[in-house]
């Protein structure tokens, strides 16, 4: 890895374009969750973001990025990206066919064993899955009724299916939003 950023390093202290070595890419802004943590509880969501690529443009959007030179594709949350859990699978098998590195971020509630069964196949790199607390009481306070139960349920499936597979990947990272007691917080 190192040889391969030392020379982009080069090309472009030698005034080439080495494009872009990570690239975050947001396939929806639709969320199925209204979490008390998220600006759409505060904010009307413009409707301008709700509109999105065809599936046939994001996959070309991964080979346009491989032929620039992106090293790292990551699939954020703009919104819940596995709402569009098809096309993005298709996108997550397009990355590791390129040989770029791919993670992805969820609130864990859509991804579905086939889903993660593709990601295991791909060799997909990390998966980050939403959590804001340690009990479904506060978790659910903060995310909604039964998310919490949805998203241990989901990363359980997936622990089960690496074992299942013998894999090593996806690498799972849990990503928690802290902030003050939401029971306590009035909302406008």
């Amino acid at each position: 890895m190192l040889p391969i950023i030392a020379s982009r390093l080069l090309n472009w202290q030698d005034g080439q374009s080495a494009g872009p070595w990570r690239l975050m890419v947001f396939p929806t802004y639709r969320c199925n969750l209204k979490c008390g943590i998220c600006v759409r509880s505060w904010q009307e969501t413009h409707p301008m973001l709700l509109h999105e690529l065809p599936d046939e443009r994001w996959l070309r959007l991964v080979d346009e990025a491989a032929a620039m030179g992106v090293r790292v594709l990551k699939i954020g949350g703009g919104g819940e990206p596995m709402l569009r859990d098809k096309m993005v699978c298709e996108m997550c098998v397009r990355v590791k066919k390129h040989g770029m590195a791919g993670s992805l971020q969820t609130n864990g509630t859509h991804l579905s064993a086939d889903s993660m069964e593709t990601l295991i196949r791909a060799r997909w790199d990390d998966v980050t899955i939403s959590i804001d607390a340690p009990t479904e009481e506060i978790n659910d306070a903060i995310r909604n009724k039964g998310v919490f139960s949805k998203t241990v349920g989901a990363l359980q499936t997936l622990r089960g299916l690496k074992k299942k597979h013998q894999s090593k990947l996806p690498n799972v990272a849990i990503h928690t939003t802290v902030t003050v007691s939401y029971t306590h917080l009035t909302l406008p």
